[in-house]
């Protein structure tokens, strides 16, 4: 019995000091990650303008919105900040419809929406790994697998931006929101002017959307008259993070595989023959 005990002691693989510091940073590194894409994805600022942008492409907010300012869309939520009862800007946030996928007016929107959150899940579940990795649960072979783990959620992440960048064509006012009747092949021009689509259906009823920018928008083309939100920013840093953090999660190795190292490249400073 106790050399069982002593054979599974053995093969139990144990961090140094220097491992363990460097896996509470791929911890933190893990939950501030996690933290920043899910605030990113939730909250309403990926797509902006305001009154004073508009009137230089000649977008006009619709007449059921008296007194409007400004409007914001998220991939799930959004903001008119506006005058009376139909200003959405309080928390909880807006969402579109009844909250569902199906109810999000771009289908690209519903799509990024589920790579970014698939890509959060993917860290949170390497980060719950480092979290017992210190208390005698660690095992190499999954620390690496966690690692490359992250790398495949920070690829969700940006999987999902490249969607809502793709989706950029959507966010354009059309024909039908032009603010005098059209007919045959004509086209609404700056001198007729448009009328913005927003996503409230206490605004819009059915046809509430988010056409908030120029006509020339198209995919990965933002309009000088819209603004990129820190919503989509913060989703970009979660990305860039994720592969900095993998980086370090497979500088976490076990002693026993130090000392082989060392060994076999060590400390002659060459291989040994």
């Amino acid at each position: 019995m106790p050399i069982r005990e002593e054979e599974e002691e053995n093969k139990r693989e144990r961090l140094t000091f220097g491992s363990i510091v460097v896996n509470v940073i791929y911890s933190i590194l893990l939950f501030t990650t996690a933290l920043i894409a899910a605030v990113g994805l939730a909250t309403y600022q990926w797509v902006e303008t305001d009154k004073a942008k508009m009137a230089e492409g000649q977008l006009f907010a619709p007449l059921g919105a008296p007194g409007f300012q400004s409007v914001s869309c998220g991939l799930g939520t959004y903001c008119i900040n506006a005058a009376g009862q139909v200003s959405e800007c309080s928390l909880p946030w807006p969402q579109y419809g009844n909250g569902t996928p199906s109810d999000i007016p771009i289908f690209l929107w519903s799509v990024a929406s589920g790579f970014i959150a698939t890509g959060i899940v993917f860290v949170l579940f390497a980060w719950l790994f480092s979290l017992v990795a210190c208390f005698g649960c660690y095992s190499h072979t999954r620390q690496n697998c966690c690692a490359k783990i992250v790398d495949v959620g920070g690829l969700f992440m940006f999987i999902g931006l490249l969607c809502f960048g793709a989706s950029f064509s959507d966010l354009g006012v059309t024909n039908k929101d032009c603010r005098v009747p059209i007919s045959g092949s004509a086209s609404c021009t700056a001198n007729d002017g448009w009328y913005i689509k927003l996503p409230s259906t206490q605004i819009e009823g059915v046809n509430a959307s988010c056409r908030i920018c120029p006509e020339n928008v198209g995919a990965f083309q933002m309009s000088s008259l819209c603004s990129f939100g820190w919503g989509g920013i913060l989703v970009v840093v979660a990305c860039v993070m994720c592969f900095v953090a993998s980086a370090v999660g497979h500088c976490v190795t076990p002693r026993k595989l130090k000392e082989k190292l060392a060994e076999k490249f060590g400390r002659g400073g060459g291989r040994r023959a």
